[in-house]
C-alpha cells in the first residue's frame, strides 16, 4: 500500500467501567431545566402535594393538582417544556395529597384520593385526552384518604396502593386492576404500621414494590417491600428517618431513587436502594424541600422531579432531572496534518466516569479526511471476533456496563504521514493523551 495515497488513521479510546467506592458520586448530577415563575402561563404555578406518573406510551411526564392554592389542573412535561393539558369540566375536583400511577398495560394514569375540602375516595383515569371517573361509591375500595403512596406492579398489571391518613393512619394494602380494588393485605402483622406520608417505587427488575418512611407516629426510617403477596422488612438503615420525600425507579440502572423529605429540618438529600443497600448519591442540587413529585423517564434515562415546598417565599416551581452523567467527548481529526487536536480541547481533561454513565463519541474530520467506522470491543477479548462490534453511525453512544474499547478509524487520502495518536480514555481512572510517534 502507497502510505502517502492512503492512511487509515485509527483513535483509540480505552472505555474503563470500574469505579473506586469514594468516588461513588462522581457523575450522578441533578440539572434545572426549568426555573420557577409564578407568572409564566407555560409552566406548572409553583405547589406542593402534587402528584406525578410517566406516561411511558407517550414519553411524557403527566402532573395533576397540588397546593399552593388548591389546583385541578393536568400537565405533561416532554424533556423540553410543559404543555397544558385539560380544561375539561369532567376531570377531578382541585385536590392536594392524592396519589398517582402510571397503568402501562392499559396505557392510562391512575389517580386515588387527596383532600378537596374532604377526604377523597375516587377513582380516576387519564388517557392522555380526557379524565374518566372509575369509581367514587363502590364500598369495595379503599376509603376516602389523603397522603396514601401508589405504585404501579407491571408484572402483575396492578396498581398498589398502602397506609394515608383520614384522622387515622392506615395500614391496609389495596391493588386496582382497571376494574375493581381488591383489598390484599389488612390482617397479616408482618406489614409496615400505619403510616402516612410515605413514598412507594415499583422495581421493575425484582418484581417488588418499595415503601420508605412516613409518619406512624414518629418519623419512620424503614424499607419495605411488597412481591404481590405479603411485605418483607428489608433495611432500617439508609436514609435517616423522614417523611414528605418523593421516590421513583430507575430501571436503566435497577435502583430506587429518593430525594428529599421533612423532620423538623428540609432534606435535600438524594439516596439509592438497589434492593440490598441504600447509598448516598447526592448532596447537592434542588433545594432542600419536603412535598415534591417525581417520576422517572425511561425514554430519555432521567428522573423528573417538580415543585415542593423548600421553605423559601411561597412554594417551588423548579423542574429538575438526574442521572448518571450524559457525556459527550469528540475526536477530533482536523487541521492541515492528518491528525490535529487542539491542546485546549476539553478531552486533555482527566475524568473519572462510573458505569452507567451514557457516552457519545462523535469523529470529526476535515480537509480531504472522512470518517469510515468505530471498531468496539472488550478488552479482555482482543482476538475474539465474538466481542468487537462495528459500527458505522457517527456520533456513537455508549452506556458504560463493563470496560470497554473503542476505536474511531478514519480514512484519509494524499499528503504526508501524520504521527498517529492514541488516545486513552480511562473511565473509573485518569484521561490520558498521548502523542506517538509511527
Amino acid at each position: 500500500m502507497n502510505l502517502r495515497a492512503s492512511l487509515v488513521l485509527v483513535v483509540a479510546v480505552l472505555l474503563m467501567g470500574t469505579q473506586a467506592p469514594a468516588l461513588a458520586q462522581a457523575c450522578f448530577t441533578w440539572v434545572l431545566r426549568s426555573s420557577s415563575d409564578p407568572n409564566d402561563p407555560n409552566r406548572p404555578s409553583p405547589r406542593y402535594y402534587h402528584a406525578m406518573a410517566y406516561d411511558s406510551a407517550r414519553g411524557v411526564t403527566v402532573l395533576f393538582g397540588g397546593a399552593g392554592s388548591s389546583y385541578d389542573d393536568t400537565w405533561e412535561w416532554d424533556g423540553t417544556s410543559w404543555t397544558p393539558r385539560s380544561s375539561d369540566p369532567n376531570r377531578p375536583s382541585a385536590r392536594y395529597l392524592h396519589a398517582m400511577a402510571y397503568d402501562s398495560t392499559r396505557g392510562v394514569t391512575v389517580l386515588f384520593g387527596g383532600w378537596d375540602g374532604n377526604y377523597d375516595g375516587e377513582t380516576w383515569e387519564w388517557d392522555s385526552t380526557s379524565w374518566t371517573l372509575r369509581s367514587s361509591s363502590d364500598p369495595n375500595r379503599p376509603s376516602p384518604r389523603y397522603w396514601h403512596a401508589m405504585a404501579y406492579d407491571s408484572a402483575r398489571g396492578v396498581t398498589v396502593l398502602f397506609g394515608g391518613w383520614d384522622g387515622s393512619s392506615y395500614d391496609d394494602t389495596w391493588e386496582w386492576d382497571g376494574t375493581s380494588w381488591t383489598l390484599r393485605s389488612s390482617s397479616d402483622p408482618n406489614r409496615p404500621s400505619p403510616r402516612w406520608n410515605h413514598a412507594m417505587a415499583y422495581d421493575s427488575a425484582r418484581g417488588v414494590t418499595v415503601l420508605f418512611g412516613g409518619y406512624d407516629g414518629s418519623d419512620d426510617g424503614e424499607t419495605w417491600e411488597w412481591d404481590g403477596t405479603s411485605w418483607t422488612r428489608r433495611s432500617s438503615s439508609g436514609p435517616s428517618p423522614r417523611r414528605a420525600h418523593a421516590m421513583a425507579y430507575d430501571s436503566a440502572r435497577g435502583v430506587t431513587v429518593l430525594f428529599g423529605g421533612f423532620v423538623e429540618n428540609y432534606y435535600g438529600d438524594t439516596w439509592e436502594w438497589d434492593g440490598t443497600s441504600w447509598t448516598l448519591r447526592s448532596s447537592s442540587g434542588p433545594s432542600p424541600r419536603s412535598d415534591p413529585a417525581m417520576a422517572y423517564d425511561s425514554a430519555r434515562g432521567v428522573t423528573v422531579l417538580f415543585g415542593g415546598d423548600d421553605a423559601g417565599p411561597g412554594y417551588d416551581g423548579e423542574t429538575w432531572e438526574a442521572g448518571w452523567c450524559k457525556l459527550t467527548l469528540t475526536l477530533k481529526n482536523a487541521g492541515p496534518s492528518c491528525v490535529d487536536i487542539d491542546p485546549n480541547d476539553p478531552n486533555w481533561i482527566p475524568y473519572v466516569y462510573p458505569p452507567g454513565t451514557e457516552l457519545t463519541l462523535t469523529a470529526v474530520a476535515a480537509g480531504n479526511k472522512s470518517f469510515k467506522k468505530w471498531k468496539i470491543w472488550d478488552p479482555n477479548y482482543c482476538n475474539d471476533a465474538n466481542h468487537i462490534v462495528i459500527d458505522t453511525n457517527n456520533p456513537v453512544t455508549i452506556l458504560m456496563s463493563a470496560d470497554r474499547k473503542v476505536k474511531a478509524i478514519f480514512k484519509c487520502g494524499g499528503g504526508g504521514i501524520a504521527p498517529p495518536l492514541l488516545a486513552l480514555l480511562a473511565l473509573g481512572g485518569l484521561a490520558l493523551l498521548r502523542r506517538r510517534r509511527g
